[in-house]
């Protein structure tokens, strides 16, 4: 029987700010031709590389409005034909309302993309030099991990009643009890400054690191989980007051709750990923594919368009993550994480792809006009209505296999 050497981790980190002085910068999240007119902070890609000898899992969250599958495969590909092959690999937007246009949807008018390939080119270069540093860096650690409530902080605009404020929370330390990275993870659109700001932000998760990282060094990562639906900051006013107050209070948090967590160690990472399909059935997203607004690839016929997306479940100790390709709602969020065993459960948004709002089949409700959805704002950025319920039979299936594959290891380990 072989010595198990725990879990090794390593953090790296790197800005990924677009230069707004050499060329228009279109912010995203918004209306569209709203230009970047100066940098209040920077923008970042943010590692953490796991490994336990077998198998190594990176996590990177990117101050974006969110990556295509596209851009998270080159990604992979490259890191591997540079000789670091991943066993897995969860590249997350944090989705701020405050960086470049990275998908496509608010260039200067509606017919334009946005998107500067030589800045996303950048960015995807940038990705696999920060997760390569970060897989350099590998060492032996041990874990911190909570799970906590957060009222107040965020409020649903589209459901007031269905509301999921839990606050997952990890800590990354050495041998020596010295931080090599936090992680946060919160369901919250970063849309504290709104569609007035033209500065380059990052939003509240700016403010969360920050404090994270002066409290206690290490890289301070931030993922935004089941934010769709809509959660929104629930802010007095949309100002960097505000973001800072936000921000502030979540590093609190984190930080009281980290403080009284006990060390743990794990010797063994399991990572689950499953590809599937959907149909393409919004009319917006057919259009903008079909002008080149959209550089996702799609499978498409005469009859229908499909998107093959996938969902991935990295677990290791009590720990799970599962990566959902898109903007989850509360409603569908609450489902799929009651599916994970705990007791720390990581629900991150946005991971390896964007595909807009992901609802419960139970809430979606086709608008009658995709250009005018009024209350329908949430269908009318979403693929269609089977994509969650066909998320919620992904997961269930990566669940299933993950339980089965622990019970083996246990019984190998027994024996």
């Amino acid at each position: 029987m072989g010595t198990s050497i725990g879990l090794l981790g390593g953090a790296a980190a790197a800005p990924i700010t677009p230069d707004v002085r050499r060329r228009p910068v279109y912010l995203a999240g918004f209306q569209p031709n709203r230009v970047a007119t100066a940098v209040h902070d920077e923008l970042w890609v943010r590692a953490l590389a796991l490994s336990d000898g077998r198998c190594t899992v990176a996590l990177a969250a990117l101050d974006l409005i969110g990556l295509f599958r596209e851009d998270a495969r080159w990604v992979r590909e490259e890191l591997a034909r540079q000789g670091i092959p991943l066993a897995g690999m969860i590249l997350a937007a944090t989705h701020t309302h405050g960086g470049p246009d990275t998908l496509g949807l608010w260039g200067p008018d509606r017919h334009t993309s946005g998107v500067d390939p030589a800045y996303l080119a950048w960015v995807r270069t940038r990705a696999v030099e920060v997760i390569a540093t970060a897989v350099e860096r590998l060492r032996p650690v041990r874990f911190r991990a909570a799970t906590i409530l957060a009222p107040g902080v965020a409020r649903n605009a589209r459901d007031p009643l269905i509301l999921d404020e839990e606050l997952s929370l990890l800590r990354v330390e050495d041998a020596q009890g010295k931080v090599i990275a936090t992680v946060t993870d919160f369901p919250c659109h970063p849309e504290v400054l709104w569609d007035d700001n033209t500065q380059i932000t990052s939003d509240f998760p700016h403010y969360l690191r920050a404090r994270l990282e002066a409290a206690e060094d290490g890289v301070a990562i931030h993922f935004s989980g089941d934010l769709g639906g809509m959660m929104t900051p629930d802010v007095a006013a949309h100002t960097f007051a505000e973001a800072r107050r936000v921000g502030e209070h979540l590093a609190d948090l984190a930080l009281t709750a980290l403080a009284r967590a006990t060390p743990f160690t794990a010797d063994r990472l399991r990572w689950r990923e499953r590809e599937f399909s959907v149909s393409l059935t919004n009319p917006l997203f057919r259009a903008a594919w079909e002008a080149g607004v959209i550089h996702r690839q799609m499978v498409s016929s005469e009859e229908r368009h499909m998107v093959v997306t996938s969902a991935g479940l990295l677990s290791w100790g009590p720990v799970q993550m599962l990566a959902v390709p898109g903007e989850v709602s509360p409603r569908l969020g609450l489902r799929l994480r009651a599916l994970l065993p705990g007791p720390y459960r990581f629900l991150i948004g946005l991971a390896n792809d964007e595909l807009g709002y992901i609802l419960d089949g139970e809430e979606f409700r086709a608008p009658q006009d995709y250009w005018n959805p009024g209350e329908a704002y949430e269908e009318s950025m979403s693929v269609g209505p089977a994509i969650g319920p066909m998320l919620h039979a992904t997961v269930e299936a990566l669940v299933r296999t993950d339980r089965e594959d622990s019970k083996v290891a246990g019984a190998g380990a027994s024996g």
